[in-house]
């Protein structure tokens, strides 16, 4: 292991390409599975949470999100981190697709859910001591024009925008 940090771990490889050629020096970002929850209010509403990601060192809008810990199915992660950082209580999820960010570089895998919240939420939130969450609704509408506009730009909740609204029959294609 090259790093082996708590939240951060690479490998070194020694990788041979399908055409033979031979990488000594192939870093490997060991980035653990991660679920994101596009959760739907029974008004048809979105929620997303706002946040501060020091990474890029801005507030970003993306869907509640986190890490699969340990030996935890992706099923509980995803209702885990929906309790933890909005509240809302669900009614079902369904698994929509599984992602990679960047396939050459990492090996974290992304389960997408949709989830139904009911109108009621738990007692209590229990963001990560790193989360300071704003909690936004919004109708799919208002969501694509924050795309557009660049507000949300984070390729996870975009993705996870185009499944959701492909399955919820929301996606319209037109000519220009």
């Amino acid at each position: 292991m090259a790093l082996a940090e708590k939240w951060f771990k690479v490998r070194k490889d020694k990788a041979q390409l399908p055409n033979g050629k031979i990488l000594d020096d192939y870093f490997v970002w060991e980035s653990g599975d991660v679920v994101m929850v596009v959760p739907l209010t029974p008004q048809g509403k979105f929620i997303l949470v706002k946040q501060y990601r020091h990474g890029v060192g801005e507030t970003m809008i993306e869907y509640p999100a986190g890490y699969v810990d340990g030996k935890e199915k992706t099923l509980e992660a995803a209702k885990r981190e929906m309790a933890e950082e909005t509240g809302y209580q669900l009614e079902n999820l369904e698994l929509l697709a599984k992602t990679i960010h960047q396939p050459t570089k990492e090996n974290g895998v992304v389960s997408i859910y949709l989830a139904r919240t009911s109108d009621k939420k738990v007692e209590q939130v229990n963001p990560d001591e790193s989360e300071d969450i704003e909690i936004l609704e919004r109708k799919p509408e208002e969501i694509l024009e924050m795309i557009r506009r660049g507000e949300i730009w984070a390729d996870g909740t975009i993705s996870a925008t185009f499944f959701a609204f492909d399955k919820l029959g929301l996606l319209q294609f037109t000519k220009k």
